[in-house]
């Protein structure tokens, strides 16, 4: 908690001039108008999506490839997998040795999916496409909501969350992934269409899981989950867990990210602890045990420190904690580990990373000095390597011939600022604000100073904040 001679006392005044009694280091963040976000595997700046410290950047995973944003005009490129319409307008085929400019696909800041792909562009419209099995048909991008927050996408369906906290599903129901108590599917395209999930109206955050379950992150740290599971080729989830109606994930609280794979499903505590549950092929969920898992907490080796982000794929998981080290388990393919064994429980992969990006049955990672490095079974992902399957963390070369892409840097992914928007307190699970922003050290002005014009002022001790008393 912060001691009383630790904080900026403000007084307000007709010229809002700024008058401070100590000289500790204090910050405050100047929100800056028109800032653009671009798409990443988790965003963050909300209190949700990561903890503190995490910044995630321009790249995400789908199935056998991925999607990056260059450029000014944010056009969103992909790459590998191509059989269901996954990179309009290529033909059908494999592109891992070049990169297709998505089409219609630019001023976006967000991009995900598996073989059915998500968008949501700077002006808050969210889009689909992919073509697929059970009547999918969204040959090319088209929008289906406006006001949207944030999205994601699995084999057959999509799912984003609005503004105002609702949850809109677009594609395949077999297995109840609307929400509605049915499995009746009324949404597969071409037509623009959307379905509203019932009863969900503070959600921040959903993960959709390849072969049809998906979990709700709410503003109040809960998790819900909606599903059952039919694929006769993939286990089950715990069975009281399986729900064509929004259930509560039982034992989940501050929960402050989650992601969802195949059949194993991850979550992130606002102290850094991570949860794992589902099915345990493979060792996907790290817990060394067999059969099917109701949340339980994973053990880290000794010496790691609290988790700032996670990410999983088909039957594997990775974490990241706040000294930049990777920890995998489960599939080999995915977690980085130079072994030919499945790995039981969470080991430390690599070190000196920024962001971890799964896929399917590969991942990207991207180093704190910018390099990216994959792992994988998939073969179309390599970018400038031959294709192989290679399990342990292999630098590959995004920005070189033949990808030519932007190099990986860090973006928030959250919705553009607006001049004079008020950004929300700073929080135990967020050392930023709500908005891009400059970080001013307040021991650098003078005694009285004005406010630039059309600015707020968002303040906390120069430490990450703690409690609420660490902040105003």
């Amino acid at each position: 908690m912060a001691s009383p001679q630790h904080l900026l006392r403000i007084k307000k005044m007709k010229n809002m001039k700024l008058q401070y009694t100590s000289r500790t280091m204090l910050f405050f963040m100047v929100l800056l108008a028109n800032l653009s976000a671009f798409a990443q595997n988790s965003m963050v700046g909300d209190g949700f999506g990561g903890r503190a410290g995490y910044s995630p950047v321009n790249y995400s995973s789908t199935e056998q490839g991925g999607f990056s944003i260059c450029g000014a005009n944010n056009q969103l490129y992909g790459w590998g997998y191509n059989l269901y319409n996954q990179l309009p307008p290529a033909a059908s085929g494999y592109y891992d040795a070049s990169t297709i400019a998505i089409s219609n696909m630019t001023n976006v800041r967000q991009a995900k999916g598996a073989l059915f792909h998500t968008a949501i562009k700077n002006d808050g419209t969210g889009w689909v496409w992919g073509s697929y099995i059970n009547g999918l048909d969204f040959p090319t991008p088209t929008q289906v909501i406006t006001n949207a927050y944030y999205g994601d996408a699995g084999y057959v369906y999509a799912t984003f969350v609005k503004t105002d906290g609702t949850v809109w599903t677009i594609g395949d129901n077999t297995s109840g992934v609307y929400g509605d108590g049915t499995t009746t599917t009324t949404c597969l395209g071409p037509t623009p269409c959307a379905v509203q999930m019932p009863g969900i109206t503070n959600a921040k955050r959903v993960s959709c899981g390849r072969d049809g379950f998906a979990l709700i992150l709410l503003a109040d740290g809960t998790v819900k989950q909606v599903c059952k599971i039919n694929n006769a080729s993939i286990s089950p989830m715990p069975p009281s867990l399986e729900s064509y109606t929004p259930i509560t994930v039982p034992g989940l609280s501050n929960i402050v990210e989650v992601k969802a794979g195949p059949r194993n499903a991850l979550a992130l505590t606002a102290s850094g602890q991570v949860y794992s549950w589902g099915y345990n092929y493979y060792t996907g969920l790290g817990l060394n045990n067999n059969g099917n898992s109701m949340p339980t907490l994973l053990t880290f080796p000794a010496g790691a420190k609290p988790i700032k982000a996670i990410s999983n794929g088909k039957d594997y998981g990775l974490a990241l904690d706040e000294d930049g080290n990777v920890y995998g388990w489960g599939n080999i393919y995915g977690p980085g580990i130079n072994t030919t064994s499945l790995i039981l429980t969470p080991t430390l992969s690599t070190t000196g990373v920024q962001d971890i990006i799964g896929g399917y049955s590969h991942s990207y990672i991207v180093k704190t000095d910018g390099t990216m490095w994959a792992s994988g079974g998939a073969v179309h992902i390599w970018m400038n390597l031959s294709n192989a399957v290679r399990a342990p963390f292999t630098q590959i070369t995004p920005t070189g011939s033949p990808m030519n892409l932007c190099a990986p840097t860090a973006f928030n992914g959250m919705p553009p600022c607006v001049a004079g928007t008020t950004a929300p307190a700073v929080t135990p699970t967020t050392a930023t604000n709500g908005c891009p922003s400059t970080t001013v050290d307040l021991t650098s002005l003078a005694i009285s100073s004005s406010t630039p014009s059309g600015a707020s002022l968002i303040w906390s001790t120069h430490k990450t904040p703690t409690s609420a008393a660490d902040t105003l």
